[in-house]
């Protein structure tokens, strides 16, 4: 596991904010496709402005994922260096699907 606290912390937080930004960005494609009954909806400016936020809370945790790694391939601990940039590929996966509009 990780070494320092600092480490810790950055792990934590970098893990959070990308399951959040995850979870906002699956809600937000929800939100575009609604039931085929009722008629489609121009999204409001709240909604279109909203709609960044995923991103940037994915790209958040990615920086604070990198900082991890780097903080803990320079202790030597490469198990979690291996676990963090599994989960780094998968914010950057994410990410450029929910850019691209795949998700």
């Amino acid at each position: 596991m990780a070494i320092t606290t600092t480490t810790r912390t950055l792990l934590s937080f970098g893990v959070i904010l990308e399951l959040l930004g995850i979870l906002l960005a699956i809600c937000f494609v929800q939100s575009y496709h609604p039931d085929e009954d009722r008629p489609r909806q121009a999204p409001s400016t709240l909604v279109r402005l909203a709609s960044g936020v995923p991103i940037m809370l994915i790209l958040t945790g990615i920086v604070g994922l990198a900082a991890a790694l780097i903080a803990e391939t320079l202790k030597t601990s490469l198990s979690t260096a291996f676990i963090m940039s599994g989960c780094v590929i998968v914010g950057v996966t994410v990410c450029l699907l929910v850019v691209n509009g795949r998700l």
